[in-house]
């Protein structure tokens, strides 16, 4: 029933031009209840092992192949397009740019620690909160 066409298959081209034009089309039809609901939105595109960090020896050795990066970043290029069109979508690829410790656990997760501690989440959720206070107008409280 979701299969798409063989001619749309069989071409990887066209593929991604359709599977990208979905995921934006569910994207906006998101945005448009939120905002009928009164409800704010803000959408992150996850931070990848195979783009924005260069990676430990340990993380090389648990990611797994990274040949999907360039990939992910076509999609990240296709998704940001909706920026215009009002949707509060950021990129979250370069949080760990400057990061020379171990971050990812797997292809994936975040490492961490004995004390459940992870200086992944921790940047992920930083950034996440810096770019929500200045989406929705959030005041940091004293």
């Amino acid at each position: 029933m979701f299969a798409l066409p063989q001619e749309i298959r069989a071409d990887a081209n066209r593929l991604f031009d359709v599977q990208l034009g979905l995921y934006q089309k569910y994207m906006r039809a998101e945005q448009v209840v939120a905002t009928d609901n009164k409800v704010k939105t803000a959408y992150f595109l996850q931070p990848i092992p195979a783009y924005g960090k260069v990676l430990t020896e340990e993380e090389k050795r648990v990611v797994g192949d990274l040949s999907y990066g360039d990939l992910y970043r076509r999609i990240v290029a296709g998704i940001l397009t909706l920026r215009p069109q009002g949707l509060p979508i950021y990129d979250l690829g370069d949080v760990f740019v400057n990061q020379k410790e171990t971050i990812y656990a797997d292809h994936i997760h975040y490492w961490r620690d004995a004390a459940n501690e992870s200086p992944g989440n921790r940047l992920v959720a930083a950034r996440m909160g810096e770019l929500l206070a200045e989406t929705w107008g959030l005041q940091r409280k004293k």
